[in-house]
């Protein structure tokens, strides 16, 4: 009797079970430090969270979740897809450590054209906007759209220059030499014959190959008629180019004339592969593979929903069907949302028998291979580890490896960067840059001291290193030690690694063997054989982090640029540097008009006039 009552005032703890509507929602967990934990949808939320709390599911994830939790609080949806979208919404908002998130969270190339201009030219974006541009995409694969780049300036000869070498260029680059490109940058072409162009390149891009192979027919004949053999055999060559990539794949895998994904999984302890495979019209034209921790507490099934939903709202195009290798409560709702996003009816599906069940194992024997081989890669990167913890005599197999650069540019837009390793393997989301203050430009050690302490002293959202990677010498590493010091953390291990000098005096001297130190030793450790799998790890990690910071002393540098040889009277470097994080660039804001200028915070009628003049002299 005592333990119900003890068991119910826990419940009562957590939330009033009684006061839980039966309507659709989401439901939040939070721990001791009022942080959410987790994030759940529900049509019936008071059945959902009574199955949590009063034993009735007994999976060993829920019990886990439940001995986490100190508080529950749910919010009320109308519908049940209205439920689907704020579960999306709160997992962005949130981060819960008990959701499944995708590591890869770039949104997929897309291909940019805009007509409107008098020369347009290709571009690749991650982010399309409402413009008068023409988008297509996203693709399924980087390789494969870059793959189309290179190919389509065969056919279609556009220009490849950015905007500032094509207004500033005096003669024809290399491309027009190869044929690939026709100078409309020294005027060799006219807007009109350039527009040609254009629309050729969308035709193809559209697929709409048949009508741009008979336009290229039209042209062989009309110019071969006008006695320009010459200009007849270039688009003769074009029409090869774009005949061989209309070659049809010998290989159907399947009958269906619509798109469809194909989705698979594999589940080993606490690490899942999701593969996909992508049919068009009944050809394999590409795959895509994500990988997720899950601690073995996540329920598969219930949040599959979510992560479709957040696939095709965010990253994929979406497909006329799609097969799962697991049943999900949310394939009625997730229909209807496609197709109020695509005007289209989306089959989504989880196949018990027949050819799309071979399928949809085909596509989880493929991610069980995509497993084995992150294993053994996982594996292979452990011996190095081991190796350099051996090297160093590190106290722990340095799991979480932190490296730090800083470059400047002749004294200036001085910057500190940091990478961040895990497990060999490079972790850009917890990637920092440093800026460091004006007064202290010249002083390499200051700059250093000054982004370390404010990475372990202000940066406590992300975890400490297992060793910290010092790109420099005895001076360097001597910094790095007393930061540690000063802010009390003991268990972090310090390497230092510089460059070998050459002896100018001995001219057969010419190794560049890099040299390590660590704390109480004065002389460097040298790694001899230089295909050691420990020292080139090393060294990817150290030119990681030189590129890193050198990209964002770049980016300073522009901006500093920028800033000096725009002059507009009443607009300072910060109100200046303001409106580009605004509007992203100088050609953006050349082209705002006066009232998008006043919706900028500290930009009124007189100012935005003044700037509106100044770009429209």
């Amino acid at each position: 009797m005592s333990q119900n009552k003890s068991k119910d005032s826990f419940i009562n703890s957590l939330v009033n079970i009684d006061r839980i509507p039966t309507s659709p929602g989401c439901y939040i967990f939070y721990d001791e430090k009022s942080k959410v934990i987790y994030v759940g949808k529900a049509n019936n939320l008071r059945s959902r969270i009574r199955s949590y709390l009063q034993n009735t599911d007994t999976r060993y994830h829920v019990r886990f979740l439940i001995s986490k939790t100190k508080k529950i609080d749910y919010m009320v949806t109308n519908t049940e897809r209205e439920a689907l979208l704020l579960e999306n919404t709160l997992i962005k908002q949130y981060k819960p450590r008990y959701n499944i998130r995708l590591k890869d969270d770039k949104n997929y190339l897309s291909l940019r054209i805009d007509p409107s201009e008098d020369f347009p030219r290709l571009t690749f974006t991650r982010k399309p906007k409402k413009d008068t541009a023409v988008y297509f995409g996203p693709f399924h694969s980087a390789s494969t759209i870059r793959d189309i780049y290179k190919h389509l300036h065969y056919i279609v000869p556009l220009r490849r220059c950015t905007d500032n070498n094509f207004r500033n260029r005096t003669r024809p680059c290399l491309y027009y030499e190869l044929g690939t490109c026709l100078a409309p940058c020294v005027h060799r072409i006219s807007k009109e014959q350039y527009s040609e162009l254009v629309q050729q390149a969308i035709l193809l891009l559209q697929g709409k190959m048949d009508i741009l192979e008979q336009e290229f027919l039209q042209q062989i004949k009309r110019l071969s008629e006008e006695l320009q053999f010459e200009q007849a055999g270039i688009v003769r060559d074009r029409l090869f180019a774009l005949r061989k990539i209309m070659e049809p794949q010998k290989t159907l895998l399947f009958n269906q004339s619509h798109n469809v994904d194909v989705w698979g999984i594999y589940i080993s302890d606490n690490h899942l592969v999701i593969y996909i495979l992508f049919y068009k019209e009944g050809k394999l034209i590409g795959s895509r593979s994500f990988s997720l921790n899950i601690p073995i507490e996540i329920p598969l099934s219930e949040f599959f929903g979510s992560l479709i939903f957040e696939t095709y709202t965010q990253k994929l195009p979406i497909p006329q069907e799609i097969l799962l290798p697991v049943k999900i409560e949310e394939i009625k709702t997730l229909s209807e949302l496609f197709f109020s996003k695509t005007g289209k009816k989306i089959v989504i599906l989880c196949p018990q028998h027949g050819d799309k069940e071979e399928l949809v194992k085909l596509a989880c024997k493929n991610a069980e291979s995509k497993f084995l081989e992150e294993r053994e890669l996982q594996t292979n990167k452990g011996i190095i580890l081991q190796e350099i913890q051996r090297i160093f005599h590190l106290p722990k197999i340095p799991k979480r490896i932190e490296c730090f650069d800083a470059s400047t540019y002749q004294g200036d837009n001085t910057v500190v960067g940091m990478v961040v390793f895990e497990n060999g393997i490079a972790y850009k989301s917890h990637y920092r840059r440093f800026s460091i203050k004006k007064d202290n430009l010249h002083d390499d050690y200051f700059s250093l001291r000054d982004a370390l302490t404010r990475r372990f002293r202000d940066l406590t959202d992300i975890p400490l290193p297992d060793l910290l990677l010092i790109d420099g010498g005895k001076g360097q590493l001597g910094v790095a030690v007393s930061v540690l010091n000063d802010l009390n953390i003991k268990d972090i291990s310090c390497v230092g690694m510089a460059k070998a000098r050459n002896k100018p005096s001995d001219k057969a001297f010419t190794s560049t063997q890099d040299r390590f130190f660590i704390p109480n030793r004065s002389n460097p450790i040298i790694i001899h054989s230089k295909n050691s799998p420990a020292l080139l790890l090393l060294q990817q990690i150290r030119d990681e982090a030189h590129r890193f910071a050198i990209q964002y002393q770049r980016k300073k540098k522009l901006k500093t640029d920028l800033t000096s040889n725009i002059k507009i009277p009443g607009i300072g470097i910060n109100k200046f540097n303001h409106l580009l994080s605004k509007f992203k660039s100088v050609e953006n804001l050349k082209n705002t008009t006066v009232e998008q200028l006043m919706d900028v915070e500290g930009i009124g009628p007189r100012l935005a006039m003044k700037i509106y003049k100044y770009f429209h002299k």
